[in-house]
């Protein structure tokens, strides 16, 4: 099963949402996008698990880098930017570069999320489009 532009799922998460998701190369959280959403079971015994049950996996397209991958680790975008924002810029503190492109991705999800420049989307059983623009006025 997958979803469409008009559902909302159980835990709340749409496609075009911006969300704090973890990345698979570093297992940091990252500001992103929701590009697709899947509720694939993978044991085929629980096929009758209600679907509040059920593992959601998100298609993320992170914001700041040339990234996305799959994961089910997601938290809201609003809800947890102050937090995210302060203890991940001091665990960058040693490393400028990456703390510099967090910066930059918060800058570009803080302003898709205010703006609502999400446009549209379709989405299938087997594939998402969609289409967003995002602040180009990064940080100097």
């Amino acid at each position: 099963m997958t979803s469409n532009s008009l559902s909302t799922f159980p835990d709340g998460f749409n496609i075009g949402d911006i969300t704090w998701a973890r990345r698979n190369q570093d297992g940091m959280y990252w500001p992103g996008r929701i590009t697709f959403i899947s509720n694939n079971v993978i044991d085929a015994v629980s096929t009758q698990i209600n679907l509040q049950e059920q593992m959601w996996s998100y298609l993320i397209e992170y914001f700041g880098c040339n990234q996305s991958n799959w994961t089910t680790d997601v938290l809201p975008y609003r809800q947890y930017r102050d937090y995210m924002s302060k203890h991940l810029s001091s665990h960058y503190d040693a490393h400028p570069q990456i703390k510099y492109r967090l910066l930059n991705a918060i800058n570009q999800a803080d302003y898709a999320n205010m703006n609502g420049s999400f446009h549209s989307m379709k989405s299938d059983n087997s594939s998402s489009s969609y289409s967003y623009t995002t602040n180009q006025n990064y940080i100097p």
